[in-house]
């Protein structure tokens, strides 16, 4: 940087100084320079009382008041019109330049400053989104801040607001299940809230609208015994009602009866012909009776005056029998396992065998599988059953052995029994061998 310029002695004098050549600085008088510019914090190689004038627009004049550690402190004396000498903000007093500026600057977090050196302007804006000033609700007018803040809450009844500091935001939500804007029906468009309520009812004759308030809820129910929407035939067709009402009559030799205190409709023969039915083998005659509650088909077994019954089986169902000690099968291995049985209406026909190659470590009361199919009505007889085997080593004096339901059990079983003539024994596992054998068969009454 070029030295200052000392001017000629037609424009500003300049004391004399005998010491120079010595380094000495005078003291008096004092030294006046001309720049093109203003001086920095590092002029500072001049004697304190120097002036300082800037030649070039804003034509600044500056005097230097203090040098300390370096750092020269020039002072604004003299401006052109309109330079600043001061800025005062809200609070906190004037603030003065520091060799010659002053730093306008924005918080960096709400607001920033951006300085046009060639424009000499300082443009401020808002970061973000920018500051809320006031918020404005359906109805009370403008709220301003207090201390900086608004606060923004819900009823805590219907709604719900919950903040967030760490992201900036505010949630708000309805509490509950939501809140209702409109309801639509099957016509007459949507329906909104008044005075923030919809009222749902019923038209008091065929649907009835009952509200909780404890549950929030709306029961909705037809009056009476319900609505009947549709009534379906055999052929098909399904009949729907015309003003709210189905008609009901009778065919051929049918008629119906309507009665309005009871609400019932009672379809009956006319009367007017005989109805006779030919059962027995002639020709056209009757076959078959369907019971039109469960279903079941009755059908003739015998010829001109049958016996009418759902059918003789001409077939058993197979199954599997489990042994078992106690309730439990470990280790039992078998060489032959097999079960049958047949139900005629409400007696179940059964029979199993069972060959053993192991009776396994399982111990306590001897029980076999029976059919699935649980035997209902008297105990005495048939839930007793025959019984035959080898290889058992049965109670001392036993004279007699058979099966007996487990009354209670279900899946059924059966267990094994022994009488000496006086006492009853249940055979347990001490009674099987390794290699017994056994066949159980019989019958017994189910529902």
């Amino acid at each position: 940087m070029a030295g200052p310029t000392i001017p000629n002695q037609g424009f500003l004098s300049i004391g004399l100084n005998p010491l120079a050549y010595m380094g000495v600085r005078p003291t008096s008088p004092a030294q006046y320079l001309i720049e093109s510019r203003d001086p920095l914090t590092t002029d500072r190689n001049y004697i304190l009382g120097t002036w300082w004038f800037n030649n070039n627009s804003p034509y600044n004049l500056w005097r230097l008041v203090n040098l300390n550690a370096g750092v020269a402190l020039w002072i604004l004396v003299n401006a052109s019109p309109g330079a600043l000498l001061s800025l005062t903000s809200n609070s906190g007093g004037a603030v003065f330049p520091l060799a010659g500026n002053i730093n306008v600057v924005g918080d960096g977090i709400t607001i920033t400053g951006v300085g046009n050196p060639a424009t000499h302007t300082i443009t401020f804006s808002l970061l973000g989104s920018g500051v809320v000033e006031t918020l404005t609700g359906n109805s009370g007018g403008a709220v301003g801040p207090s201390a900086g803040n608004i606060n923004v809450v819900g009823d805590g009844t219907t709604i719900d607001v919950v903040g967030n500091p760490a992201t900036h935001t505010l949630t708000i939500s309805a509490v509950g299940s939501g809140v209702m804007e409109t309801l639509t029906g099957n016509s007459g468009g949507a329906v909104s809230p008044l005075a923030g309520n919809i009222n749902v009812v019923g038209d008091g004759t065929t649907v009835n609208v009952v509200g909780n308030p404890a549950t929030h809820t709306l029961t909705i129910s037809a009056v009476g015994t319900g609505t009947v929407e549709g009534l379906h035939t055999q052929d098909g067709n399904t009949v729907t009602p015309t003003a709210g009402i189905i008609n009901i009559s009778g065919g051929n030799n049918l008629t119906t009866t309507g009665t309005i205190g009871p609400n019932t409709v009672t379809i009956s023969l006319s009367g007017i012909t005989q109805h006779d039915v030919q059962v027995g083998g002639a020709s056209n005659s009757l076959t078959q009776i369907v019971n039109g509650t469960t279903g079941q088909v009755l059908t003739a077994q015998t010829g001109a005056d049958p016996i009418w019954s759902t059918g003789f089986p001409t077939a058993s169902t197979p199954y599997t029998p489990v042994l078992a000690f106690g309730g439990a099968s470990t280790g039992i291995t078998y060489s032959g396992q097999g079960g049958s049985y047949t139900q005629i209406g409400n007696i179940v026909f059964w029979g199993v065998f069972v060959t053993l190659t192991s009776k396994g470590v399982s111990v306590g009361q001897a029980s076999v599988t029976m059919p699935p199919i649980l035997p209902v009505g008297p105990t005495r007889p048939p839930t007793d059953f025959s019984l035959d085997g080898d290889n058992f080593s049965l109670p001392a004096g036993a004279i007699l052995v058979w099966g007996n339901y487990n009354t209670g059990s279900n899946p059924p079983t059966a267990n094994f029994e022994s009488s000496d003539g006086s006492a009853l024994t249940f055979l347990n596992d001490t009674h099987f061998t390794n290699l017994s054998d056994f066949q159980m068969f019989g019958f017994y009454f189910t529902a």
